[in-house]
């Protein structure tokens, strides 16, 4: 059986044994996990997990990388790239009621889709600026016609740019091709495997959902 449904199977078990009722043929409601979590049982509860990079020169590039954060090449551009995809194009239903005296805002819960976007950003890692364009798609041909906006934006300083080892990020001809046509102005360095978070962009991310996504 596979793992997830096997930790499955023994979670409801569990909760017959606990309260008597049949969980067998009950997913893992709010209800159900209300009564575990009254009944003081933490099974159902799962903690990231945070393994260590298994990129052999992990050091070497973390290095290299908070090197440019903390001391950029004289008259250089530090970036920070990445894509943000999946993000809902929603609309309220309905206005929210305005808060009021011992009233907060009220919000109506229901809402229209409007498709999704994917969000294509580069953060100066010294300035705190953030260039941003969405997308219907995050495809190679997207990626580069953000680079071509990004190369007009900065039109004469070096440029490094700080990226994940996505596929895209990772097409060394497309950039070889890229960089030809703009002097040789930029320099890609790749975060380490499983180590993402090395990019400040992420940071940005992070902020942006809990503050306007959410």
């Amino acid at each position: 059986m596979d793992p997830s449904k096997q930790a499955s199977v023994i979670f409801r078990r569990r909760l017959h044994q606990l309260t008597g009722l049949n969980a067998c043929c009950a997913g893992c409601s709010y209800f159900w996990l209300k009564i575990a979590s009254n009944a003081g049982r933490s099974d159902f509860k799962c903690k990231s997990l945070q393994l260590h990079s298994p990129d052999p020169d992990f050091k070497v590039k973390v290095n290299a990388i908070c090197a440019l954060y903390r001391h950029p090449p004289e008259g250089a551009i530090v970036l920070s790239i990445d894509e943000k995809t999946g993000m809902q194009a929603i609309e309220r239903k309905h206005p929210d009621r305005p808060a009021c005296p011992e009233h907060l805002r009220r919000r109506d819960f229901e809402y229209q889709r409007h498709g999704t976007q994917a969000l294509i950003a580069a953060l100066n890692v010294h300035t705190g600026e953030v260039v941003g364009q969405c997308r219907d798609r995050r495809t190679q041909a997207d990626l580069v016609d953000f680079m071509e906006k990004i190369a007009l934006h900065y039109p004469n300083q070096p440029i490094h740019v700080i990226w994940d080892n996505l596929n895209t990020h990772r097409a060394i001809s497309v950039w070889d091709n890229f960089n030809l046509r703009h002097h040789q102005r930029f320099t890609f360095h790749f975060t380490p495997i499983h180590a993402s978070w090395v990019n400040q962009i992420e940071l940005w991310f992070g902020i942006f959902s809990r503050k306007v996504l959410r």
